[in-house]
């Protein structure tokens, strides 16, 4: 078998996975483990039925925040990213003659991709450990594409056009140079477009894939065993053991996740805030982003908990203040807090004091944070509209590279 049809193989197998079930999160804060069974109608509104041990329950679309499922088991060697947050992890198959769309082979099937959809494209075998913001490009440059290549340390940006893509390579013109040359893939290590476009109808929830793929959805129906979504590439059949994360997005709810800080003030390497941090907060991924240990965690940067994933949080590490203004007509806040599980790789647990306040009030905080634990409900806090709520991580007991916390589902709501 060549090493082409292996990784197809690959990609089919991992949409295979044994069933397994869900934490369902609501507005309220509780989690109710079981399995979705179907939608239904009420009279205030759309449904899900959910079968627990205590039975069936129907629970109404406005108070849900999400599905949590099993962790993503990332085996693709491209992963693109796309405009708006959406990512697919796969192989690419080429592109049209024209040079319009990336035709990728993924887990949900084959997906023709917009070029002007595009935000990066890395090549994960040889990206190695490289952060997602190495492939970006700085306002100095003058040229709004470019490939990247290995280059000692650091990556040879050569910036130019893209002509089209094959199944082995992308033609691109550089900057000077009239006709485009062949960059074959296994030479690259990403490419990057920065004037790319966001989808026009983004979907009112975020689904997470066991493969590793993000994106945004309408769900038009569920049966007792799968879903059918709307996607911005079609409708799409998929089975519940295909799931890592659900989440609901619209109504009246914001994610931190979603809003831009205040204030932000990270630790250096001796402990002082406002200095270069070890790592710097990310939102919905892991601190680390996922690039780091990836071949012992592949999760791929994002929020895993006790084996359950979480679709929107923030990834940090101590030590780290974060300050948010409350949305205008929110009054309540929530989330759970925990190491996030790509600590087990690193062989220690870290230890972390975690703290919520408002101003110098603490609504909430826990000593001794570590890897291991199941994450801790604040519950849900009462916010004033307008107030700014810090979310604190400190040290804990000693200075440790496992302290990598996670704020999971932390959602300001009305």
């Amino acid at each position: 078998m060549s090493i082409r049809s292996a990784l197809l193989t690959t990609l089919a197998l991992s949409m295979t996975l044994p069933a397994q079930g869900f934490l369902l999160t609501r507005v309220d804060g509780s989690q109710l483990p079981g399995q979705v069974v179907g939608l239904g109608a009420a009279d205030a509104g759309r449904t899900m039925v959910f079968a627990s041990s205590g039975g069936k329950v129907s629970v109404p679309w406005t108070e849900i925040l999400g599905l949590q499922g099993p962790s993503p088991r990332v085996t693709a060697v491209v992963a693109v990213y796309l405009v708006g947050g959406d990512e697919f992890k796969g192989l690419i198959m080429g592109g049209d003659d024209e040079g319009e769309t990336l035709d990728l082979q993924t887990a949900m099937g084959r997906l023709e991709i917009p070029l002007d959809r595009l935000r990066t494209v890395v090549f994960r075998t040889r990206a190695k450990t490289r952060s997602i913001d190495e492939f970006r490009l700085s306002k100095d440059d003058d040229f709004d594409e470019a490939v990247f290549l290995e280059a000692g340390r650091g990556l040879d940006v050569q910036g130019g056009e893209i002509d089209r893509l094959t199944d082995r390579g992308i033609y691109f013109a550089r900057v000077g140079e009239d006709l485009a040359r062949m960059f074959r893939f296994d030479s690259l290590v990403g490419l990057t477009i920065r004037e790319g476009v966001g989808s026009e109808e983004p979907g009112s929830l975020s689904l997470i894939t066991t493969a590793g793929d993000r994106l945004r959805v309408e769900i038009l129906t569920a049966g007792p065993k799968q879903l059918r979504i709307r996607t911005e590439f079609g409708e799409k059949d998929v089975p519940y053991e295909q799931i890592s994360a659900l989440t609901h997005l619209a109504g009246p709810r914001r994610y931190l996740s979603d809003m831009k800080p205040v204030r932000i003030a990270e630790a250096g390497d001796d402990g002082g805030l406002d200095q270069t941090p070890l790592y710097s907060f990310q939102s919905d991924r892991t601190v680390s982003g996922g690039v780091l240990f990836a071949k012992r965690s592949p999760a791929d940067g994002y929020l895993v908990v006790d084996g359950w994933t979480y679709g929107k949080g923030l990834g940090v590490h101590s030590r780290c203040e974060l300050t948010y203004r409350v949305p205008p007509k929110m009054t309540k806040f929530y989330a759970r807090v925990a190491v996030d599980d790509e600590v087990k790789a690193l062989g220690i647990k870290g230890d972390a004091d975690v703290m919520v306040r408002s101003g110098d009030t603490v609504l909430w905080s826990s000593k001794g944070l570590c890897c291991g634990q199941k994450p801790e409900s604040l519950g849900v806090l009462a916010v004033t509209p307008g107030a700014l709520l810090t979310h604190e991580v400190g040290f804990g007991k000693g200075l440790f590279p496992g302290d990598r916390v996670d704020w999971l589902s932390a959602v300001f709501l009305h």
